[in-house]
């Protein structure tokens, strides 16, 4: 950027210098009628004029073959400012091994914590596995080392033998947690004993809840047939390369392979995590997140190491943000957007950051009905209409 604040961008060895600085340009980098210059064009071609807003129709497109480093492009408050293969890994699990054990519980309205094993990372439960000797109802919840209950599932009514059962909202579970169970009426699930650790609580519970803290009972040695796999809902890998959609995502040795499904796993506010490599995918996000590429925290025109590219292979926006508040997109290559490469609609506090950002259809970033957010730091090349719209 020239010393006078002026934006620059140089096109077949001419450059076009906006006549407003910076921090008072609307439209930064707008596409206008002077442009691509013609043989003709003085260099140093002002670019003052208004930009009307252009519809949703494609058009014949047209790429600065020079670059272009966005700064940084502030939106606060509707006022718009400038300062190898897949490889499937082990799950992550909680329990033990379901097989057919020899005791079942007795006793009705009881709680049993157990013990055995307990959970080594932050993750959602999503699908409980258990080996049944009778029909006999039960739920599973998940109580912390405080022996407070932090879920409980809705009913499940097993079938004699192995089931498995799906809950309908995920568990979510940190370090240290442990599967407990609560039988209603007399039990169903198999135990073992004397191996094994669990507490067993038969005082009158009713229905469990959240915030109850199970008391009462003593521990005893036993092993339950009741095992729960984990998926990402903090932080999810991915690594189109060493990853698989049926992995866990819980960590880069068990990491998913595609960006959407990271993005559709993980919690409000999580991370999505993102190794080197190139993504053929289309990522819509609808809820708050951080997309971290691994180039996160370098301006685009810096150097970088190997890059995530995103590409959306011209079938459409290859990163939609829409519907939410609170989505930050930082240190990924994204390409070939049908439309945009970026567009976010009726969002809020939204951060396109570090990247480098080339060859879409239309815009490069495209910000329509947004309230707060930064745009900086990215390289911009070959747009097809505007470098960022907004």
């Amino acid at each position: 950027m020239p010393e006078n604040g002026l934006a620059t961008k140089s096109v077949d060895n001419r450059s076009l210098t906006s006549a407003m600085p910076i921090a008072k340009c609307e439209h930064l980098c707008e596409r206008t009628g002077l442009w691509p210059p013609s043989s003709e064009s003085p260099e140093g071609v002002s670019s003052n004029m208004a930009v009307p807003r252009r519809r949703r129709t494609r058009r014949s497109a047209w790429f600065l073959p020079g670059a272009l480093t966005v700064l940084v492009l502030t939106i606060a408050s509707g006022l718009f400012l400038a300062p190898a293969s897949s490889t499937t890994a082990a799950p992550q699990t909680i329990g033990n091994d379901v097989i057919n054990r020899p005791y079942v519980d007795g006793a009705g309205d009881v709680i049993i914590i157990d013990r055995n094993t307990s959970a080594a990372v932050a993750m959602g439960l999503n699908q409980f596995d258990v080996w049944a000797k009778n029909t006999n109802a039960f739920r599973v919840l998940v109580v912390n080392p405080a022996n407070e209950i932090t879920y409980v599932s809705e009913e499940f009514t097993p079938v004699v033998g192995f089931n498995s059962f799906f809950p309908a909202a995920l568990a979510m579970v940190q370090p240290g947690d442990y599967l407990a169970l609560y039988f209603p009426g007399p039990g169903s699930i198999a135990y073992s004993a004397p191996a094994g650790t669990s507490r067993y609580s038969s005082i009158p519970w009713g229905l469990p809840s959240s915030g109850q803290t199970v008391s009462g009972g003593a521990n005893s040695p036993r092993t339950y047939s009741l095992k729960a796999y984990g998926t990402c809902y903090a932080v999810c890998y991915v690594n189109e390369i060493s990853g698989s959609d049926s992995n866990d995502g819980l960590s880069p040795a068990s990491p998913l392979e595609t960006i959407q499904e990271g993005v559709d796993r993980v919690m409000d506010g999580g991370e999505v995590i993102v190794a080197p490599g190139v993504y053929y995918e289309n990522v819509g996000i609808d809820h708050p997140l951080t997309l971290t590429g691994p180039n996160a925290g370098i301006a685009g025109h810096a150097p970088r190491g190997p890059e995530a590219t995103i590409d959306g292979d011209f079938s459409g926006d290859t990163v939609h943000i829409h519907y939410t508040d609170g989505v930050t997109v930082d240190g990924f290559r994204i390409i070939n957007g049908d439309s945009d490469n970026v567009n976010a609609h009726e969002a809020a506090n939204v951060s396109i950051i570090n990247n480098v950002i080339r060859d879409a259809y239309e815009d490069a970033v495209d910000f329509e009905l947004i309230d707060g957010g930064t745009i900086g730091g990215n390289l911009i090349t070959g747009t097809g209409y505007n470098s960022v719209y907004v």
